[in-house]
């Protein structure tokens, strides 16, 4: 059968970073489904999203809380402790704990492309941008062409890098990337 995105359970390939029928982000650890896949033991887990791990709730309503766009809590619409918006000109995504992306030009790898694509320095799949369960928000250089930046030193190829809120993002020689908190 294939892998299977989790939000709209439509098949999707081990290629796709963005769901072609929801659009939902498919690099997180837990955004496809292997249907196929041999399971050891049997699990009693109900159908649907795994469980809220610890750490995973709104601190002001205790909602779960699921990697999505979403800078609020669906339950209390609080904004939602450890996201991570990132916006460059126009455009903006939310990160919520457990949610990565790759910013590019590549419209099939990066839903940041259509606000990338006149950067020439910006290569086609150049960094991922990632906020762990802890609430850390980290970046990572794709062996992009031009660099990734941190407040203005490059950050090694595949070398994690803490990202906090009001650094200074840049893609290349000038594509800047605002990281705020909601």
């Amino acid at each position: 059968m294939g892998l299977i995105c989790r939000s709209c359970r439509e098949p999707v390939t081990p290629a796709d970073v963005i769901c072609p029928g929801c659009r939902a982000n498919l690099t997180g650890p837990d955004a496809v489904l292997d249907p196929d896949a041999v399971v050891a033991e049997p699990v009693d887990e109900p159908v649907g999203d795994p469980p809220a791990e610890p750490g995973l709730t709104c601190a002001n309503c205790a909602a779960e809380l699921l990697p999505s766009d979403s800078s609020v809590c669906p339950g209390c619409l609080t904004p939602i402790v450890g996201a991570v918006v990132l916006k460059v000109g126009g455009w903006q995504h939310v990160l919520a704990p457990g949610a990565s992306l790759v910013l590019g030009r590549d419209p099939q790898r990066s839903p940041a492309a259509p606000a990338l694509e006149d950067f020439d320095t910006v290569s086609r799949v150049h960094a991922q941008v990632s906020v762990d369960r802890g609430r850390r928000a980290t970046v990572v250089d794709l062996d992009s062409t031009n660099g990734t930046f941190v407040d203005d030193v490059r950050v090694g190829v595949g070398v994690v890098v803490p990202l906090q809120p009001g650094a200074r993002l840049r893609l290349g020689s000038h594509a800047c990337v605002a990281v705020e908190s909601p």
